[in-house]
Formats: structure tokens, sequence, C-alpha cells
């Protein structure tokens, strides 16, 4: 499919190939069936399931992006909230500096199956279990200090105890005097 993406005139249906694309992807494209001249031969058809899933899934991001705003706002965060969120995630988690969660978003709700008064005051550990690497956790807590951007994958539990492989995203966040005063994880389970 990907080789169509530059050619929707050759397309007669898109909900299956855009369900599989992430929000900003989606939205992406969806820019560009908008902007697709109507003189074409071959005119969309459908993209109509693709385009209520993913209609959700940006009201969603708007949501995330409105909360992180206040935040930033209230912080004077020098980071791009919205460049942030470009990023690929499932799931949000702020924290302050030590650690403990201040806000969730629902996807976090949906990974985990912990409601976010759940997780809010607790840290990001709580869902760590007796396979999550110890390697992994150092290596995780070495890089919280390092002020930069990172990745890393760990395994979590969620909460009916189910093990999940996460790819998170962390993005330290800076004050108005340049000092770290949050961090930002954007989550996704890999599949």
């Amino acid at each position: 499919m990907i080789k169509y993406q530059n050619n929707l005139s050759n397309m007669m249906c898109l909900d299956i190939y855009l369900m599989d694309l992430s929000p900003q992807e989606y939205h992406k494209m969806h820019t560009k069936i908008l902007d697709t001249p109507k003189d074409f031969k071959n005119v969309l058809h459908c993209h109509d399931i693709a385009a209520m899933s993913n209609a959700n899934v940006l009201s969603k991001i708007k949501i995330d992006l409105s909360c992180l705003e206040k935040y930033a706002q209230r912080n004077r965060w020098q980071e791009n909230i919205q460049k942030i969120l470009k990023n690929p995630f499932e799931a949000l988690v702020l924290t302050n500096l030590e650690k403990e969660i201040l806000w969730v978003n629902s996807g976090f709700e949906a990974m985990t199956g912990f409601k976010a008064q759940e997780a809010v005051g607790l840290t990001p550990t709580f869902l760590q279990g007796k396979n999550t690497d110890s390697n992994t956790r150092s290596i995780f807590r070495q890089k919280l200090q390092e002020d930069r951007n990172f990745s890393i994958s760990i395994k979590n539990y969620r909460k009916n105890g189910e093990e999940y492989d996460c790819k998170v995203d962390i993005f330290p966040l800076h004050d108005s005097e340049n000092r770290i005063s949050h961090f930002l994880a954007l989550e996704q389970e890999i599949r």
C-alpha cells in the first residue's frame, strides 16, 4: 500500500490502509485526501471506517495537547509540546523531578488498565514486575540523569498482571531558567 501513498488517484478504498497508520501519519494522509483534485477518473469511494476511528484518535490527541499546553504555560517549559507529540505514542505520562506521576492520558488507561487516579502520585516503576530486567532499570535511571531525550524498551505489567513490552521515549522538560522541571514519556506497546 505504501506505493499508493503519493498516488491517491489509483486508490478505490482507503479504509484498511488508513486504519494501519499512526495518528500523525493519518493526519498527513487525510490532508492529502482533502486536497485531491476532483477531476481524477478514479474517485476515492471509501475512507469512512478509518476516518471515523481516526477522527476519534485525533480528538484524543487534541485533548492531550490541550492538557499538556496548560502544564507548559504554568511551568514555562521551553520545549514545543506540539512538536514532541508528533512522535508516535499510545500513552503519555507526565512526571515531576521525583518521578511521581502527575498526569496520564486515556491511552495510558487503555494500555495498562490502570485509571488515571490509580497512577497519579505513584512512580512509573509500579508498572514493573518480576520479569522487568534489572539492567534495563539501571540504564533507565542513568539516562534520566543525562538531561537529554532518550528511548528505551522495558517489560511492564498491566493491572490484570499481563506482561507487555513497552517502548518509552523520554523528553526532559525545562523551565524558563533552563532547569529540568518535568519528564514526559511517550509510550507504545511493542507488538
